[in-house]
Order: C-alpha cells, then sequence, then structure tokens
C-alpha cells in the first residue's frame, strides 16, 4: 500500500517551525522504527559539508507511529521534493501509512518558569522532587544499548506503568515527549509503553496536567537508570506533596540502588540538575559520577528528609538512631527525618540541619576520595 501524504499539514507544520524545520510523522506506520530510520538516513547527505541542505535531526517512535526533525528546508519547492522523495523511499522499503506534519506540542507556561536551578537564586521556584536511581548490570555500559538505557526489559516496563500511573492523577491532559517532540496525548493508556519506546532516544518526558487548576505532575526518564517525579502548583501544602514523593518512591524500592527527594526546578527536572540546587557535600560535584554510577549501590549521593537506601548504605552510616527507619523488604529501608518541616517546609533546607544530617550517615556519603580509589565499573 503506497504511503498517503498530507500535504497540507506538512506545509502548516512547515510554517508552524518558521519555514525552516519541521516535525514529520509517519502514522499508522507498518514496519520498525529501525527501518524508518534507516530510509532517513539514506537520504541525508554526509557530503553536504555546507549543510545546504536539508538534514534529519531526530527519528523517534509515536504512540501511532514515527516522527522525525527536518531541519534547513528553506523553501516550498525543496520541502514538497524532499516529502515526495521520502514517501517514494518508505514505499520501496514496503513501510505503509499516512505522513503528515505534526506540530510539536506546547507544555502550559505555568510549569515552565524554571528550567536551570541555581543555588539561592529563584527559590520560589523550586519544588520537591523526587530523584530515583534504578539498579543495573553496569557491564552493558562498555556496549550500551540504543539511547544508553540499561535497566533490563522487565524492570524497565515496571518503572514505565508505575510512572504513568504516578503522574495520571494530577489531571485530565497529557504531554509525553520523545526526542525532544512533545505529543498530546488524549488516552492515557499507551503513556506507559511511549516512554518505554521514547528511551530509544536518550530520554523521555511526560506531564500530566489539569490546566484549569494549574496544577501537574511530571517523570522524566534518562540513561542510564535514573528518573525523576514530582509535582507542581494546586493547592497542596508541601507534607502532601513529599508523602505524594515517598509512595512513588517505595513502590519499586527493590528495584533501586537509591532514591531521596530534594529541591529543584520546575518543568520534570532532570537527574543531571541532582546537586545544582543544593551542592552535595565533601567537594562531590555531578560530573564525579560519569563512569562510576555502580557506587551508587554502596554509597549515597548526599543525606536528605526522606531516602529509600538498601542494607550496604544502612551498614556504613554513622548513627541513625535519630532517624526512622521503616524496612521495606528485598534489603531495602525507608529513612526518614523526625522532623520534615527544615527539610521541605521552605523552597530551600535549612543548612545546619542538611550538615547535622550528612554527620550522621558519615562513612555511607559518597566522596571524591572513595571515587578516585575505584577502578570503575566491572566489566564482562
Amino acid at each position: 500500500m503506497p504511503i498517503d501524504v498530507d500535504h497540507s499539514s506538512v506545509r502548516g507544520a512547515w510554517k508552524a517551525g518558521g519555514s525552516h524545520q519541521v516535525w514529520l510523522a509517519l502514522r499508522g506506520a507498518s514496519g520498525a522504527i529501525e527501518r524508518f530510520g534507516d530510509v532517513l538516513q539514506d537520504m541525508d547527505d554526509p557530503d553536504d559539508a555546507a549543510n545546504e541542505g536539508p538534514s534529519i535531526q531526530i527519528a523517534t517512535p509515536l504512540d501511532d507511529g514515527f516522527v522525525a526533525l527536518i531541519e534547513s528546508i528553506l523553501d516550498e519547492v525543496t520541502l514538497e521534493w524532499w516529502v515526495q522523495d521520502l514517501a517514494r523511499r518508505l514505499d520501496a522499503a514496503d513501510i505503509s501509512g499516512t505522513l503528515e506534519g505534526r506540530p510539536s506540542a506546547r507544555y502550559p507556561d505555568e510549569v515552565l518558569a524554571s528550567r536551570t536551578p541555581r543555588a539561592h537564586r529563584h527559590a520560589e521556584q523550586l519544588e520537591p522532587t523526587a530523584f530515583l536511581a534504578w539498579s543495573f548490570d553496569h557491564t552493558r555500559l562498555a556496549a550500551p544499548p540504543a539511547g544508553g538505557w540499561c535497566v533490563a526489559p522487565d524492570v524497565t516496563g515496571r518503572i514505565c506503568d508505575h510512572h504513568a500511573r504516578w503522574i495520571s492523577s494530577a489531571g485530565p491532559q497529557t504531554i509525553v515527549s520523545t526526542g525532544g517532540f512533545n505529543i498530546e496525548v488524549s488516552d492515557p493508556n499507551p503513556v506507559a509503553s511511549m516512554l518505554a519506546a521514547a528511551l530509544t532516544t536518550g530520554q523521555a518526558r511526560a506531564l500530566c496536567f489539569d490546566r484549569d487548576a494549574g496544577r501537574g505532575r511530571w517523570t522524566t526518564l534518562t540513561g542510564p537508570a535514573w528518573t525523576t517525579l514530582q509535582p507542581v502548583h494546586g493547592e497542596q501544602g508541601w507534607r502532601w506533596r513529599v508523602a505524594a514523593l515517598r509512595d512513588g518512591m517505595v513502590t519499586l524500592a527493590a528495584d533501586l540502588d537509591q532514591a531521596f527527594i530534594g529541591p529543584s526546578g520546575r518543568a520534570g527536572s532532570w537527574w543531571l540538575s541532582v546537586g545544582a540546587t543544593v551542592p552535595f557535600g565533601g567537594g562531590l560535584e555531578q560530573w564525579h559520577l560519569v563512569g562510576h554510577t555502580h557506587l551508587l549501590a554502596d554509597y549515597l549521593l548526599d543525606a536528605s528528609g526522606v531516602q529509600v537506601i538498601n542494607d550496604a548504605h544502612l551498614a556504613r552510616a554513622a548513627d541513625l538512631t535519630a532517624w526512622d527507619v521503616t524496612p521495606l523488604g528485598a534489603g531495602h529501608h525507608l529513612v526518614e527525618a523526625r522532623d520534615l518541616a527544615p527539610w521541605y517546609a521552605t523552597p530551600l533546607p535549612d543548612q545546619d540541619t542538611v550538615n547535622g544530617a550528612r554527620a550522621d550517615f558519615g562513612p555511607a556519603l559518597l566522596t571524591p576520595e572513595i571515587i578516585n580509589a575505584d577502578p570503575g565499573p566491572p566489566r564482562s
């Protein structure tokens, strides 16, 4: 069956992209994403050193097909020729479907107020956020799969299902980001599978929200094994938000290396922002983790008011008699400060409280010295 081309939507999406770029979606597609990507790669001219012709930037799965970002299409004649050529090549590759232009959905402005948190800046735009580090086979880092997500498929399925359910209570509207393309989803049922598919591009993000109520819930997922959960806005106070995040962390505790709640900027903060708002103690920096993520199963990044830790962390801690420690099974524990107000009642935690907690956890905390003495991840 030949490829159908919706020329009107293609022209409209191209104009919406500033008459320079266009998101092309193959809706109702047959065939695998790899074959779609192969066709696009064949069309991308590696000898175009001047970058004067169209170039393909991203190819990623959709809920009902595939989508790609095409750049450097400077006039309508080139657009028409290029799309027709793509349709012929897809047909020759025995890939069917409808080729159309699709605008990238816009996230509501209310939840995009702060993208790049800085210490002690824009504190009113910080939200309590759960950072979750999942267990995975670190030998896979030597030859990571597409996108760099290294968690086992069965665990990935549980994570995506759980995160999709966790955000769904926020409201009736959902946007899923895959490879930089934002998809507005009317049916929440495929969100989990969309998140799992998006991980082949290296990262995924989703937001459920209620525009009228001004509230929402974010989740982000990025390789090798990191996710976040974040509630934003609404009338709920900090205690409600912390309770919601706690529930989000303990559900799959057995699959975690560690998890904790800390402040971060709005817009579904990525794991790369950890330590940007409240710097780690002991001189530890985010970049120290590169090549040493396996140490998260043995050492904690920092002390937080609410954490999920494992037996190895618990055994190394200096003195947790002032904390509530609740067994979660499978060698994991929920550790909570008895007074959470100094941690979460204000956008940034009380620094004296943080310093005291670091002393309590002591040898359980990761330091540059531990990293420098580490020979690196295990090899297959």
